[in-house]
């Protein structure tokens, strides 16, 4: 069994992880605050959720994560225009943040029609 855990060794778990939900109630300062952790990261990694997820689907939730923090940002009933929108699209176009994205198939033809 430890040899099968070793490719896992030095990898801690955090004891509560950190989440920080973002929707249209919140304040431009939390929105802000958010951006520049996103900002400042080097990887993030990024999860879509929604119905019928693709170019003819919609995008309910969109999840970015850095090793300590993770954000949700619900996008359900938002426009192009929203400052979350706005805020989102400048972190997801940014060439200095690598994302990292497991099957992004739906992901990224959702992203790239909306």
């Amino acid at each position: 069994m430890e040899v099968l855990l070793e490719p896992f060794a030095g990898l801690s778990v955090l004891a509560q992880p950190s989440c920080t939900v973002i929707d249209t109630n919140s304040s431009s300062a939390q929105l802000q605050a958010s951006m520049d952790i996103l900002r400042n990261a080097s990887v993030l990694a990024l999860d879509c959720e929604g119905v019928d997820l693709g170019r003819k689907g919609k995008i309910c939730i969109v999840q970015l994560s850095t090793k300590e923090h993770s954000f949700l940002f619900d996008v359900h009933e938002m426009r192009k225009t929203h400052e979350i929108a706005l805020a989102l699209k400048e972190i997801l176009q940014s060439p200095t943040i690598l994302k990292v994205i497991h099957d992004c198939k739906q992901d990224s033809d959702a992203l790239y029609h909306h």
